[in-house]
């Protein structure tokens, strides 16, 4: 009881964390007949390549081949081995992120602990992070965002104290943990090559080249065994998914008008991050202007952030829930209530004698701009990625994984088409044609060599014998102008509230003449086993 009362800001912020987490999880099974469902098949991507090394020594999608499709090396390694150890679980991935964002909390407590032992301070700090990274989101996606987060604010730590001119020689043994803390969070996700860079070039900038090689040679040692692998196995180096959601500018002057224009439509549609992005800017910059030093512990936090942060928005994406920005916010959140922290400590610096610019005031000042710029904001935010986030796992229940079922039931082991490919896998063995390219090397060529097209699909599909394909309209007729005129829509299912699937449909195709009418006679047969909530429509004409 001393020891929860003495560590009361962590305990408060992981009640918070379970609590919110709870309600949701309960939220969740009301909306899903009592079944569990994450909130993004791509959940499932990674559990389907997990159960295949396991039970079939396969890195895949499927247990008939290779194929390069986690995003995440790291994670699909982390959750194979407890699948080896405890079976496979559909609860993992869930129950293993809840474990590693209370680690996170309690490390990120224990660090915040040396730079303040007021409490308040520190239960609003740890309780930001809870919300606005936002860790009950990421929890229920049940992929590697969390992992990452920590590994790279981990990384970002150690390598400011081991870079900065105010602190005490931090030893052989902080370097030591950033050699393998780098590779790790590279690992857990390929944007963390972008950060491992940044250091290396701080490094470079305190000439200590040595240091700087080494830590990079550590850091890409494992993608380049990894892509060495992909290659020899007819695969990119990178895993494909890296490959067809990266960004990159045409090498011309109005390509680079345009990829600009881009990542400033997406600072635009995300205002979180600018507020965060000025608040970084201003906090650093006093931070700058009082200590006069660059490589200042406080402002390092910051620097780091924001160049981070540009090129994230330039080269990367958001994602739905903020998937793909959580380890942006944690950093975020980190470097300006370090800032607030060490401004705290040096308020007594002497400032113009205004009356309403002494230090005292000044401090007040920016905390009730930051309340104002970015709290309120983000709690709008808040509401959307956790008070709507009992929908996401309803949208997946009812499309995907009602998907998976009937293949299950009727074409387990048959050649499949399909553009979301996670939970069908997980939840069957088939023959996965991806139309997207996410585990078809075929696809992915034509998509990055612009050659996708109708005969494309038609192409890859007869090769593979596909009997059916099972699909989002919206992806293909917009794209390239249609699907092949030999298939023939038999049906499909529509949900309602949809906020994170593909679209409110998914349509059943023929792709073979004589699988039309058994392909008809299965979707009504398994029509009683849909929730009532499931809209559906089939081709009368048939």
């Amino acid at each position: 009881m001393v020891y929860i009362k003495r560590n009361s800001p962590f305990f408060i912020a992981a009640g918070v964390l379970l609590g919110i987490v709870f309600i949701h999880l309960m939220l969740v099974l009301t909306k899903t007949d009592g079944h569990f469902a994450y909130a993004l098949d791509d959940s499932y991507i990674h559990m389907a390549m997990a159960k295949n090394i396991v039970t079939h020594g396969v890195w895949g999608v499927t247990k008939h081949s290779f194929s390069s499709t986690s995003s995440s090396p790291l994670w699909t390694i982390v959750l194979s081995f407890f699948y080896f150890v405890t079976g496979v679980h559909t609860l993992t991935p869930f129950i293993l992120n809840i474990l590693i964002s209370l680690i996170f909390l309690f490390w990120v407590y224990k660090i915040a602990l040396k730079e303040s032992k007021n409490k308040i301070f520190l239960t609003v700090f740890l309780i930001s992070l809870v919300l606005f990274i936002p860790l009950p989101s990421l929890i229920f996606i049940g992929i590697e965002h969390i992992l990452h987060t920590f590994l790279n604010l981990m990384f970002i730590y150690y390598a400011v104290c081991d870079i900065s001119d105010d602190e005490k020689k931090a030893g052989s043994c902080v370097f030591r943990r950033l050699l393998i803390i780098a590779p790790l969070a590279v690992m857990a996700r390929y944007e963390s090559l972008c950060v491992v860079f940044l250091i290396c070039c701080l490094y470079i900038l305190k000439r200590d080249y040595k240091k700087s090689g080494l830590l990079f040679i550590f850091s890409i040692i494992p993608i380049a065994v990894l892509g060495f692998i992909s290659v020899s196995k007819g695969w990119y180096f990178f895993p494909n998914s890296v490959m067809l959601k990266s960004a990159h500018p045409e090498i011309s002057f109005s390509g680079i008008l345009i990829f600009l224009q881009k990542g400033l439509d997406k600072f635009y549609m995300n205002t979180y991050l600018v507020r965060e992005l000025i608040c970084a800017l201003c906090l650093g910059g006093l931070s700058l202007f009082i200590k006069k030093r660059f490589l200042s512990r406080y402002f390092l936090y910051s620097f780091i952030f924001i160049v981070v942060l540009l090129i994230h928005i330039c080269f990367a994406r958001i994602g739905m829930l903020q998937r793909y920005v959580g380890y942006l916010n944690a950093a975020g959140i980190f470097s300006i209530a370090f800032l607030l922290f060490d401004y705290f400590k040096t308020a007594k610096i002497n400032f113009p004698s205004i009356k309403l610019l002494r230090a005292e005031h000044i401090f007040i000042y920016i905390v009730f701009f930051i309340f104002v710029l970015v709290i309120a904001y983000d709690a709008q935010h808040c509401y959307y990625s956790l008070f709507k986030l009992s929908l996401a796992p309803k949208n997946i229940y009812e499309q995907q994984c009602q998907t998976a079922r009937f293949i299950k039931q009727y074409y387990n082991n048959q050649s499949i088409a399909l553009n979301d490919i996670g939970a069908v896998n997980y939840y069957s063995d088939v023959y996965c044609t991806d139309l997207w390219g996410l585990a078809n090397m075929y696809i992915a060529d034509a998509r990055l060599n612009k050659n996708y097209s109708v005969k494309a699909l038609d192409i890859v599909t007869k090769y593979n014998r596909t009997k059916i394909a099972v699909i989002y309209d919206g992806w293909f007729k917009p794209y390239i102008g249609g699907l092949p005129d030999n298939w023939t829509k038999v049906g499909e299912w529509i949900i309602q509230d949809n906020i994170v699937c593909g679209g409110n449909a998914v349509s059943f195709y023929a792709v073979e003449k004589n699988e039309i009418a058994p392909l008809s006679a299965k979707l009504k047969l398994f029509d009683s086993k849909l929730p009532k909530s499931v809209i559906r429509r089939y081709n009368t004409k048939i």
